[in-house]
């Protein structure tokens, strides 16, 4: 792969800031690899109700870490074309140097980026578990592994012992440095007194659970693609390729949500999801949610439903059918030929002929044929039409057996 991606720089097929998603995608799934080892077993899980969160906050800090290092990489070869006094360099020449390149920034540095991310998750796990411990120990005690390996910094914080919600640990909570040993323990020992001027000053100053961040932004490689603007658009749009985790399976059939998928609509677009997973026989994605003011241009439509971009609308005014026109134009908008409306809980008695009539009026007036497929949730039933159906009068019949379900 290195070599592949050596050539196309060499030969101006992609520049830096075009990045290379499967160099991203290896990155991130050797640093999630080591974070899981550490955090266990609760970090493969999705968590549905919105609870539980931080497994899925630290995967989407390691893959945004993910692409700016592939940035940092990809500016380190791009730079190998030509030597110091200004001459360019050979193939051969700058072959060897991409490949030693590559032994830093994927051997190397990737080991220790590797431990770092496994040892922080364990210590996020851990602060997790501290929390719900807190009536029984409600004080947290610094501890270094106490060999000669050990950092003068860190020995200095050897043995404090601090409340849980001292503001100690928002800024000396392990690790703090690249590949740091040290270890936090519960305890019901009185605290020790702490002097905040004279406290060490640490490379990683935070608390790797509270700041939901395994590796900072404040970091060099961040530092780096934050002045590209077209590296940092490419970023945001590589989330669209970021990892999907299954959140729920009903015989062969999967919800999957992408670990960038907007927070705020969640439970409602995984209750709808699960409906069409269970009914149609279809498998859904939830799409991750791109900042617009960073890619421009881009659209956010919630949903992948058997690989089709589906606009889901959902939550009316209660019986209000122009809420139907509205989201349909809403979803022209967002460029997708499908669209999902979960009608559940904004009509307590349907009117299947005036729905009828919304969607029939907008196939049959619309120039450009946009609509191909609508799919309806209703009381935890979901049926599909195509544009023919619409046309030819099935989508009433199906509306029909809906409601009375």
């Amino acid at each position: 792969m290195i070599d592949k991606i050596a050539r196309d720089l060499q030969q101006g097929k992609m520049k830096p800031s075009d990045l290379n998603q499967d160099l991203i995608t290896q990155t991130y799934n050797d640093l999630s690899e080591g974070a899981g080892k550490g955090y266990g077993k609760e970090w493969g899980k999705f968590p549905g109700d919105n609870k539980g969160t931080l497994p899925t906050e630290l995967k989407k800090n390691i893959y945004s870490f993910s692409c700016a290092k592939t940035y940092t990489q990809l500016e380190a070869i791009n730079k190998l074309l030509v030597t110091a006094d200004g001459r360019l360099r050979t193939y051969q020449e700058f072959r060897e140097g991409v490949r030693a390149l590559n032994r830093q920034f994927n051997e190397n540095y990737l080991r220790t980026e590797y431990n770092t991310a496994r040892s922080a998750a364990q210590m996020a796990q851990k602060w997790q578990g501290f929390l719900e411990a807190q009536d029984l120990f409600p004080n947290l005690e610094f501890r270094t592994v106490g060999d000669d390996r050990v950092r003068p910094e860190h020995i200095l914080l050897d043995g404090i012992i601090q409340p849980i919600e001292s503001p100690f640990w928002k800024d000396h909570f392990p690790p703090l440095d690249w590949s740091c040993r040290c270890d936090v323990m519960n305890t019901a020992a009185d605290p020790t007194p702490v002097n905040y001027d004279k406290l060490p000053k640490v490379n990683f100053k935070g608390n790797v659970a509270i700041d939901e961040e395994i590796f900072t932004k404040k970091a060099t490689y961040f530092k780096l693609l934050n002045t590209d603007t077209n590296a940092v658009r490419n970023a945001e749009l590589a989330k669209l390729n970021a990892p999907s985790e299954v959140a729920y399976k009903a015989g062969k059939k999967a919800l999957t949500i992408n670990i960038f998928a907007d927070k705020t609509d969640l439970k409602q677009n995984i209750a709808s999801s699960k409906v069409i997973v269970d009914n149609l026989k279809k498998n859904v994605n939830i799409r991750p949610h791109l900042d617009e003011n960073i890619a421009n241009g881009i659209k956010n439509p919630e949903l992948l439903v058997d690989n089709k971009v589906a606009d889901l609308k959902v939550n009316f005014k209660q019986d209000n059918y122009k809420g139907i026109k509205n989201g349909l134009k809403s979803a022209k908008k967002q460029g997708t030929s499908t669209v999902v409306f979960d009608l559940t809980n904004s009509f307590k008695n349907l009117d299947i002929v005036i729905v009828n009539r919304m969607i029939k009026g907008e196939v049959t007036n619309s120039t450009s044929k946009w609509l191909k497929e609508v799919i309806v949730i209703y009381n935890n039933r979901a049926i599909e039409v195509n544009r023919d159906d619409i046309l030819q009068g099935v989508f009433l019949t199906e509306l029909k057996k809906l409601k009375a379900n």
